[in-house]
């Protein structure tokens, strides 16, 4: 698997939490992807050091607070006046 193909599968586990703590995960990974190239490994060798996408989602899942996730999900559809 190469860079972008890990990205976008790791893009889709995670697509019910909130977009900022994805972008933040997404360039936390590429980053790591990247330094591991940089020291001379191939993007297959730097993915599969990294671990499997699955036990990669769920740690960042189990690691965001339940508090941001419902902020982001439950906002209002209008905007609530003073007294609401």
């Amino acid at each position: 698997m190469n860079k972008q193909e890990f990205i976008s599968k790791l893009q889709t586990k995670l697509k019910n939490i909130p977009s900022d703590a994805v972008n933040e995960q997404i360039n936390f990974y590429i980053e790591i992807i990247e330094d591991k190239i940089e020291d001379g490994k191939t993007e297959e060798e730097a993915i599969n050091e990294i671990g499997s996408i699955d036990e990669i989602s769920e740690n960042i899942i189990s690691n965001i607070s339940i508090f941001k996730i419902a902020k982001e999900k439950l906002k209002p559809n209008k905007k609530l006046k003073v007294w609401e």
